[in-house]
């Protein structure tokens, strides 16, 4: 499993010392990969739901205000961002790092998966750490594609798009992602047409409904931009259920 982690704290030596931990600890068929962001704003200008499965989050961050016309700064909540976070990302850890544990009380409205007290020492790190893998390694549905010279696992939930043309099935992640795939597309199509955040909505090609922000001219636009174009004899049809469960996830109804 690749584990994107992104790291939020505006102390560089804090995000640093986060990167080296990441850097020490091996773990078997799994690689960790962090990045690092100084704000809340630097951290939501890049993020994309999905990108990351796991963020180490400061309870309190400095910014500069963008909306003065001069130079000041105030202290911002982790929790404040975290419940930003938590309303677009479900599925995301939240691990709040701290140097005194009296917010841990404070944190527990938006389901943390942890909460650090730093400096972060190796243990603690790994230990953590290995609490996610297993909570991931246990939670997520996966498929198995074929590449040249190689059989890989990908999680499903991660696929954002599957577009077949010119004797290659290309599967679109949202991590960026890409791969060319020594399969049919029907392989693939039948591997996850029964998932519910999947439609296909035009021939040979299927989205994953959690990365479509809207349609808009018989296209299904998603996260990264792109359009995805719908058949239109059954636009209504394709439509109807994108709306249907898009509601569905806001009334709590499933989550992949």
């Amino acid at each position: 499993m690749e584990l994107n982690i992104a790291v939020i704290d505006d102390l560089e030596a804090d995000r640093e010392r986060i990167r080296l931990l990441a850097s020490r600890v091996s773990f078997k068929n799994n690689s960790l990969n962090v990045t690092c962001f100084e704000s809340a704003d630097s951290f939501f200008k890049a993020y994309r739901k999905g990108s990351y499965h796991v963020v180490f989050l400061d309870i309190c961050l400095c910014r500069e205000h963008e909306q003065f016309d001069f130079p000041q700064k105030r202290i911002v909540s982790g929790i404040s961002m975290s419940r930003q976070l938590r309303q677009i990302d479900e599925d995301i850890a939240i691990i709040f790092m701290s140097t005194t544990k009296e917010f841990v009380f404070d944190t527990f409205a938006v389901q943390p998966f942890e909460y650090m007290i730093k400096p972060v020492s190796d243990h603690r790190f790994e230990e953590v750490i290995n609490k996610v893998m297993n909570h991931f390694s246990a939670s997520v549905k996966e498929i198995e594609i074929r590449l040249t010279g190689s059989v890989i696992s990908i999680p499903i939930r991660d696929i954002m798009q599957i577009c077949s043309g010119q004797h290659v099935v290309c599967l679109k992640m949202i991590t960026g992602k890409q791969f060319e795939c020594k399969m049919t597309y029907s392989e693939i199509h039948d591997q996850l047409i029964n998932e519910p955040n999947f439609i296909e909505c035009n021939r040979g090609v299927m989205i994953n409904m959690d990365y479509a922000v809207n349609i808009h001219d018989c296209c299904f636009v998603m996260q990264d931009g792109d359009l995805c174009s719908i058949r239109v004899r059954e636009k209504k049809k394709i439509a109807d259920r994108f709306t249907a469960y898009t509601a569905d996830k806001l009334q709590g109804g499933f989550f992949t």
